[in-house]
């Protein structure tokens, strides 16, 4: 069981904002307020990198629609 607020179900993925300033294209995992204070984007490397958290006010990983499981 996955704690609030730490997922929300996406129709498709975004690109990664920090892969995208050079000028490379991954798809983020979640989204996020990086160490800087801004929000953004990120593949899993970057949500390290910038150290992301999940949960309310903090981030969230990003679930494609075809990746959830019947319950």
């Amino acid at each position: 069981m996955t704690a609030p607020h730490t997922e929300v179900v996406v129709a498709e993925l975004p690109d990664c904002n920090f892969c995208s300033i050079q000028g490379a294209k991954e798809p983020a995992r979640f989204d996020f307020r990086s160490s800087n204070g801004q929000w953004a984007y990120g593949c899993y490397v970057h949500f390290l990198q910038y150290q992301g958290k999940l949960g309310l006010g903090q981030g969230q990983k990003l679930i494609l629609e075809g990746e959830l499981k019947d319950a």
